[in-house]
């Protein structure tokens, strides 16, 4: 299976209170800010007001020891010995699954982690025996019940991880599986780590039951306990580098919020860019169709024009004829004129005429 990538997985570790919730968004690969939650419910309503999210955080409540699985943005409430089984399990788990998301308390006691599985168990149905042993009553805070249903190795990898710097060292296991490596194998090197605290622990209380067997094995016992000044001196190195590394990732921490910060100004602007380029669009159709409209109208514009080119010719000859008719009816009038004179003229030499005739029968009557 390939390596997960390094945005995909966050691993951070808070040792404040209330706990601090840290999501990196897998879609568009960028940290979607960091939040508190009070309590459990709250976490899990968080969870779920953020679907599509992954990341580890690490917490230091013991209100929020609990595993919780992100399913489809519902939170689930899991065991916590479903982690303290074995680390390799939850390892693999998580490279098969990078949608989970794991809540850890660096502060839970060994004492605390059988009451947490029972009520667990009375909440929502989930047995913590079944989850911790492949048998049933299995005990952390007793290592000789422990013993019979669980290897000494992991019994100590177990404990270990109920303290801060177990946690430390699972955030970092974690963390070093995301940079890339392509075999999805555990970090030996902190695997190793574990057991050596495992075989301090182990050194310890063999040499308070041996008693008197201690003294005949002075020289053994010599040797061992400068083996194991040694062990202390290089794990007291590796908690100062663990602590130099806690403090650069709180610088990390920062930049990324500077980041995010920066990102959600960007997408600002790259929404207004958007809202304008839709306005730009808009204003740019409504040019087309003002072009596509003017273009019309001086089409309709020089129709208008050899229409009128067209009637302003026929008028020019109407008017023209018009004349022509004004000339010929002034001329007749003019011969009407001339009829009238020509016929007042025949009536009065014909009436002279009748006259003279009458005067001349008359006379020939006398």
């Amino acid at each position: 299976m390939s390596s997960l990538d390094a945005a995909q997985l966050s691993v951070l570790n808070f040792s404040s209170k209330p706990a601090a919730v840290w999501f990196r968004n897998l879609k568009t690969n960028s940290p979607s800010g960091v939040h508190t939650a009070q309590n459990m419910g709250e976490l899990a309503s968080m969870l779920e007001s953020h679907p599509g999210n992954s990341g580890l955080v690490l917490v230091n409540d013991p209100a929020l020891a609990l595993a919780t699985e992100i399913d489809n943005g519902k939170a689930t409430d899991l065991a916590l010995g479903d982690w303290m089984t074995d680390v390799r399990l939850l390892i693999h788990s998580y490279r098969r699954n990078h949608s989970r998301m794991l809540v850890v308390d660096s502060a839970l006691t060994l004492e605390t982690a059988e009451p947490l599985g029972n009520h667990l168990k009375n909440k929502v149905g989930i047995n913590l025996d079944r989850m911790l042993s492949r048998g049933s009553g299995a005990d952390l805070s007793n290592e000789e019940t422990a013993a019979k249903t669980m290897p000494p190795e992991l019994i100590a990898i177990a404990r270990l991880l109920l303290t801060e710097p177990g946690v430390r060292l699972l955030a970092e296991e974690l963390q070093s599986i995301t940079l890339g490596s392509s075999q999805g194998s555990p970090n030996g090197e902190t695997i190793d780590f574990l057991l050596k605290l495992h075989s301090i622990e182990t050194q310890k209380k063999r040499s308070t039951r041996q008693g008197s067997d201690r003294e005949a094995s002075e020289p053994s016992s010599a040797a061992t306990l400068s083996e194991n000044k040694m062990l202390v001196a290089e794990i007291q190195n590796l908690q100062l580098e663990r602590e130099a590394d806690q403090a650069r990732l709180e610088q990390l921490d920062q930049l990324t919020s500077d980041h995010a910060a920066t990102q959600e100004k960007l997408n600002a602007l790259r929404r207004g860019r958007t809202s304008r380029r839709v306005k730009i669009a808009e204003l740019e159709s409504k040019l087309a169709d003002r072009r596509k409209a003017l273009k019309t109208a001086c089409a309709a514009r020089d129709q208008y024009r050899e229409e009128s080119v067209k009637a302003g010719s026929e008028l020019e000859k109407r008017n023209k004829a018009l004349a022509d008719l004004q000339a010929e009816n002034e001329e007749l009038r003019k011969n009407a004129g001339r009829l009238e004179t020509y016929n007042r003229r025949l009536l009065n030499s014909r009436s002279w005429r009748y006259t003279r005739v009458l005067r001349t029968l008359k006379g020939s009557e006398i």
